[in-house]
């Protein structure tokens, strides 16, 4: 009978980490618990905000995004040129502009619809449209809701709840 030699044991897909790699790790972790308490921290001081100072905000932070490149500015300019290519350039870059206005404001008044009383997010409300096709189901059917990406979507969770 020919003798079959033993495999060697099986090696780890994973290489082991030096001392300096697990340093960087630990670094970058750290980093990322301390951006996550400083978004907590700062959505919860938004969220006690009025609305008013949080539109002023949402403009600052707008302008921000206008100002310096950022990955929010580069997608919305491409994203207009191949919805919109009738535009000219200068349109295409107006309509970005406005559009990363909205996108700081929406940015700013999240937290205080997140963090506000159900009543007082829902009074701020003015209209509703189509609810008379939510409420024309049979009662124990699901519904599905679609919304555009446009407006303040947040709400229509708040009032769907």
């Amino acid at each position: 009978m020919p003798q079959v030699s033993p495999s060697p044991p099986e090696q780890s897909p994973y290489r082991p980490r030096s001392a300096c790699e697990n340093a960087v790790l630990a670094r970058k972790l750290k980093f990322t618990r301390v951006r996550g308490w400083l978004a907590l921290g700062l959505t919860l001081a938004l969220g006690r905000l009025p609305l008013p100072v949080l539109h002023r905000v949402g403009a600052v932070i707008g302008f921000l995004f206008r100002r310096f490149p950022n990955r929010q500015r580069r997608n919305a300019l491409i994203n207009i040129g191949l919805c919109m290519p009738h535009l000219s350039a200068s349109e295409q870059l107006e309509l970005r502009d406005r559009a990363l206005d909205e996108l700081g404001r929406t940015a700013a008044e999240m937290p205080w619809i997140w963090l506000q009383p159900t009543p007082v997010v829902l009074s701020m409300v003015r209209e509703y449209r189509g609810l008379e096709w939510l409420h024309q189901t049979n009662p124990g059917q699901g519904r599905i809701v679609l919304s555009p990406h446009i407006g303040s979507w947040e709400l229509a969770g708040v009032h769907l709840g």
